[in-house]
């Protein structure tokens, strides 16, 4: 397998993530080798080091130390996509539990239109509101609206079922990638009862596009996070490395990044 040069990166990376759902790469088994998979898919090792690096960080793949690279569980308790960056202050995973998720379908706005670059056909949305606990307390309040034309959505799942990666699963879709805005925002009385805080407090707003491998929106979800002892953590990697970062309730300062297209068109 060749691929065109100008988007190694992200081909080698959306392949093998299809591959995994496709179950060529069985969930326990081990990623053939990088050498391997450089001969197979005509590419640096180097490219397919960055590839699986970012599969990693977002739990396709794990490494375990003296074995190798395998694919991972990503059913199990533990196991939260890269694009679920509230953790634990020591950066584990956060046992989530979902409360009552409201699912409806409807048409899209035109501003969902825009930012899921829905074709003139595409006039349905799926439209998910719940709250996520830890802890004891609420700490997220998530509205994420889903191209019906492109993931079907059971009305009548759990909440915790709604999650885009189980989602993309029961619809056969691999999701290959994420963009994410992050500012800090007022809670307005409606969040302000819902977390029990002080109107106007600070909470973190995130903005999520999901993709999938022909770079379709599959999600836009808002959420508004209520810290409190948890932390925002971004996990990425480039050439020197995978890095991390973290955000703190209070913080004012936003992640430096550009903007995307999609961005721009969620604030207008």
């Amino acid at each position: 397998m060749m691929f065109q040069v100008n988007t190694l990166y992200s081909q080698v990376k959306s392949e093998i993530s299809r591959r995994i759902h496709a179950g060529v790469y069985a969930t326990g088994k081990p990623l053939p080798n990088e050498f391997v998979l450089s001969q197979e898919f005509g590419v640096s090792i180097g490219t397919i080091r960055r590839a699986v690096e970012q599969l990693v960080s977002e739990h396709y793949l794990v490494r375990q130390q003296g074995r190798g690279t395998f694919v991972h569980d990503r059913r199990s308790l533990g196991v939260r996509p890269g694009f679920d960056p509230i953790k634990n202050r020591d950066g584990s995973d956060i046992a989530w539990k979902f409360l009552h998720a409201d699912i409806q379908t409807t048409e899209a706005t035109p501003r969902e239109r825009r930012v899921l670059e829905l074709a003139d056909d595409e006039t349905k949305v799926h439209r998910i509101t719940r709250a996520r606990e830890a802890d004891g307390a609420v700490v997220m309040h998530e509205i994420c609206v889903i191209p019906a034309s492109r993931l079907k959505v059971d009305e009548n799942l759990d909440s915790g079922d709604t999650r885009i990666v189980a989602l993309a699963n029961g619809n056969g879709v691999a999701v290959a990638g994420v963009e994410k805005q992050l500012v800090c925002v007022g809670a307005d009385a409606g969040l302000a009862e819902l977390f029990e805080i002080e109107p106007d407090s600070p909470l973190l707003k995130l903005q999520i596009i999901v993709w999938d491998a022909r770079h379709r929106p599959l999600e836009w979800r808002t959420a508004h996070c209520c810290l409190r002892d948890k932390v925002y953590v971004e996990i990425y990697g480039d050439d020197e490395g995978s890095r991390a970062r973290s955000r703190e309730a209070g913080s004012h300062e936003a992640p430096a990044r550009g903007k995307s297209r999609n961005f721009l068109d969620m604030e207008s």
